[in-house]
């Protein structure tokens, strides 16, 4: 099945499978499809069963976090590069599918964070870090982690616009490696969010940003 907001596509989750063929028909399942961050006014959802159809109870929707952002994260001021260490991310201002087996210990809606690193969540998660940019330049943005994926298997967005990686980047395959996610223009000084998904698997260790003009 698809899910889409707006017209725009939502990245589904990898826990969303429903009761098997062989269970009974009352036998119902429920499951986190993805997530979508919204603003305020009115929303359409259209969600889409593209191969096979079943039996649905009711689509609900919970607010995993409200309001704008009022802290930044990174402060870009002249050239140069600074770099953002993703132990230090408010889980809060992020939509975090926690992996089962890590429930337990960190709580749903949460990642695990040690070792310099995050960890601990599934497909779907929405990471953000808020960035205030002192002036109009352009970005290279870059991310730092572990676990072999492919950089353009994710999705990426700076203030709204999405950024599209090269293909055959790919982040460190048991050790920390850095793989770069684009470059954005900054069209004028002001806040913004950067937003990326990762999915299941991946250790994360940071985002840098590199002013180049």
């Amino acid at each position: 099945m698809s899910l889409t907001v707006d017209g725009v596509e939502v990245k589904l989750s990898n826990n969303n499978i429903l009761g098997s063929g062989s269970a009974p028909w009352f036998d119902w399942t429920t499951f986190t499809m993805g997530y979508a961050d919204l603003s305020a006014g009115e929303h359409t959802i259209v969600l889409k069963f593209v191969k096979l159809s079943c039996n649905v109870d009711y689509l609900k929707l919970d607010v995993m976090s409200y309001g704008s952002y009022s802290d930044t994260d990174v402060t870009l001021a002249a050239s140069g590069t600074t770099k953002y260490e993703l132990e230090n991310i408010d889980c809060t201002q992020c939509l975090i599918n926690t992996r089962s087996d890590f429930v337990p210990a960190v709580g749903a809606g949460n990642c695990g964070k040690g070792s310099g690193r995050i960890y601990g969540y599934a497909d779907g998660s929405i990471f953000r870090v808020v960035v205030t940019v002192e002036q109009a330049c352009t970005l290279e943005i870059k991310l730092a982690g572990f676990g072999g994926t492919a950089l353009n298997a994710q999705q990426y967005y700076f203030g709204g616009t999405e950024i599209i990686p090269a293909g055959g980047v790919k982040l460190g395959s048991g050790a920390v490696a850095e793989g770069l996610v684009g470059t954005v223009t900054v069209a004028e000084a002001g806040t913004y969010v950067f937003e990326f998904t990762s999915g299941g698997g991946t250790d994360l260790d940071y985002v840098s940003f590199t002013v180049v003009e």
